[in-house]
């Protein structure tokens, strides 16, 4: 049946997406009391999750609600855009 592999391609996606959303909320946490050496390794983790993810699979509103957490986190990991 060729609804099967759909189903699980867009459930593989939702998880993923998911995921992307705990480590930012995580990132964010940590790095709120974190020395500049654990800032630093913080982003750089980001960025590393970001780049296994393709955010042209993404909504509009997934978009900008990943846009929003990427400014945040920069701002409280004092990372300029």
């Amino acid at each position: 049946m060729w609804l099967k592999p759909v189903i699980y391609s867009v459930l593989a996606f939702l998880l993923a997406l998911a995921v992307i959303y705990i480590d930012l909320d995580a990132f964010l946490l940590i790095g709120r009391t974190a020395d500049d050496s654990l800032k630093k390794s913080i982003w750089e983790l980001y960025i590393y999750s970001m780049e296994k993810f393709d955010s042209n699979e993404l909504k509009d509103i997934d978009q900008i609600y990943l846009n929003e957490k990427k400014r945040e986190l920069s701002t409280v990991l004092g990372i300029a855009l």
